[in-house]
């Protein structure tokens, strides 16, 4: 009779084990490889709503709903940055976005899209490489800027003058 109980006991302790037994912990998710353009599509959605006046709680709800770490989001910017700075085009709407984010401190994220808007307002992307690595400014775009505003004070001096 006392087997019998101490074998019930020890079967009702083994179906508790099972029954509470933890299992091994899932594989932890992997990282998604994202492609340069997916980094480009949601980074323009962020500059749109700072462009639409998003709060800065706005923008870090975005940022971590877009489930992308602040090291991933901070090394594609780099990158976007320098094609932007070396790029013979003028982004100056971009550049004002980024500097807006950059204003909202966001954390690193938007300390680095600061410091690119502000190269790309002060006119640094007027700048590109050459084929050796070096940096040239492009003449070409700097030498019309200084006609066109004398062109520009001379016509509205004859303005003025015209007036009288």
């Amino acid at each position: 009779m006392l087997g019998q109980i101490w074998q019930r006991i020890l079967n009702l302790w083994r179906l508790l084990q099972r029954h509470f037994r933890k299992g091994a912990p899932p594989p932890p998710k992997p990282t998604p490889i994202r492609t340069f353009g997916e980094y480009e599509q949601k980074f323009m959605a962020l500059l749109e709503g700072v462009g639409e006046g998003w709060s800065r709680g706005t923008i870090q709800g975005f940022l971590i709903g877009s489930n992308i770490k602040d090291a991933e989001w901070e090394n594609w910017l780099q990158e976007f940055g320098e094609r932007l700075l070396v790029s013979p085009e003028t982004h100056l709407e971009l550049g004002g976005r980024m500097s807006r984010l950059g204003e909202m401190n966001c954390g690193r994220i938007s300390e680095v899209a600061g410091k690119i808007g502000r190269q790309l307002l002060a006119g640094e992307s007027l700048k590109r490489k050459d084929g050796d690595g070096s940096l040239v400014v492009n003449e070409e775009i700097v030498i019309s800027i200084p006609i066109f505003i004398v062109q520009y004070s001379f016509l509205w001096v004859l303005s003025v003058f015209s007036v009288f």
